[in-house]
Parts: structure tokens; C-alpha cells; sequence
């Protein structure tokens, strides 16, 4: 069985010269496959490899991205608000 390398997410960081924060992003949206122990991720470097021979989606540094979250419950009730109408919240007719 041979036993291949393990790298963590700061060094594929600092081989990629990205933040550790970008990194962890692209492990949690499975576009770096990962092993994950426990809390802690490990990426196989042949899965390192493999991540940076892919296409990607080239990022245009005109439009800026949304790389804000909204949080759960504040999604929830923005869609609560956007499904009653403003006549019904104002005659409280919900």
C-alpha cells in the first residue's frame, strides 16, 4: 500500500498562493476533494493535482461578487415579507 501525501489547508494555501479562508470555502463546496477527520480536513496531494488540471469558471474582477451569506432566519422572514402583500401587513390580515 503506498502511502501518499497529506497536506492541510494552509499548506495547499501557501502552494497556491490563495488564503487559507479561500481554501477552506472551496473544501466546504467540494471543489477540492478532501478528506475530513473529525473537524480537521486533509487533501490528498494527487486530489490537489487533480483540482488544479480542472477548467474553471474564470472569475471577472469588474463584477464584484456576493461572497456574503444571508443568514437562515433572515432569509426566512424576507421571504415571508415578500410572499404577504403590503396591503395585507397593513391591515394585519396575515
Amino acid at each position: 500500500m503506498s502511502e501518499e501525501t497529506l497536506l492541510t489547508p494552509d499548506e495547499v494555501a501557501n502552494r497556491l498562493k490563495i488564503s487559507r479562508f479561500t481554501v477552506m470555502d472551496y473544501l466546504r463546496a467540494g471543489r477540492i476533494k478532501a478528506i475530513k477527520v473529525g473537524r480537521l480536513w486533509r487533501i490528498r496531494e494527487s486530489d490537489l493535482e487533480a483540482f488544479l488540471r480542472e477548467p474553471h469558471k474564470e472569475e471577472n474582477p469588474q463584477e464584484p461578487q456576493n461572497t456574503t451569506k444571508e443568514h437562515p432566519i433572515k432569509r426566512l422572514g424576507r421571504k415571508l415579507r415578500e410572499s404577504l402583500s403590503e396591503e395585507s401587513i397593513r391591515n394585519k390580515q396575515f
